[in-house]
């Protein structure tokens, strides 16, 4: 306020920048904790959900962060599984906001495709092309609070990964990441129908 009394825009400028970037730390701090509370208050009722509409929702909660960023998200097979909606939501937020996150200074792309296993399982991998993960942190960083080496300079809590993990397991499946040459490639696996 006072930067802008003295007609000062380039403080009042930064200044704001700052709050609006705390904000979105606290607006994600509040989602980790959501997904934290969806766990532990989950009945466990799976019904068939389709992954298109669960992608659309990530992507309407967090369009203005899509927008100032210009995300390229592009999907390819999405398939119904059994699941939460409300988790399944919850965790591709995480997903997307990590990989805008990491994505630096370039403009963010992600891919996500439904893809069909042996074992007759569902997966789906969601790639980004940011700065990746160091191959000896591929099974760390879903401990609750662990970083990545190469992110420590990044805001975050760490925990976005470790609740996706836990959502995964609440689903019968699981989440990994898996070595990528370049970007970060996770992979989430459901259940063949029970």
């Amino acid at each position: 306020k006072e930067a802008c009394e003295r007609g000062d825009a380039t403080t009042a400028g930064v200044q704001l920048d700052l709050a609006v970037q705390s904000m979105r730390q606290m607006e994600a701090l509040i989602r980790e904790l959501h997904a934290d509370a969806l766990l532990r208050s989950s009945t466990g009722e799976m019904k068939v959900v389709a992954l298109d509409s669960v992608i659309t929702a990530a992507r309407m909660n967090l369009a203005p962060l899509i927008e100032a960023r210009n995300v390229t998200l592009e999907t390819v097979g999405l398939p119904t599984v059994k699941g939460s909606y409300t988790m399944l939501v919850q965790l591709f937020i995480n997903l997307f906001e990590n990989a805008i996150k990491y994505a630096g200074e370039a403009e963010p792309m992600i891919r996500v495709r439904g893809l069909s296993a042996d074992d007759g399982s569902t997966v789906v991998q969601v790639a980004d092309g940011g700065m990746g993960i160091p191959v000896s942190e591929l099974e760390t960083i879903f401990q609750p609070g662990a970083r990545g080496a190469n992110a420590a300079h990044l805001p975050g809590s760490g925990l976005g990964l470790a609740f996706g993990r836990r959502i995964m397991q609440a689903h019968g499946g699981s989440l990994s990441a898996l070595p990528a040459d370049h970007g970060a490639i996770l992979e989430l696996r459901f259940p063949a129908d029970r």
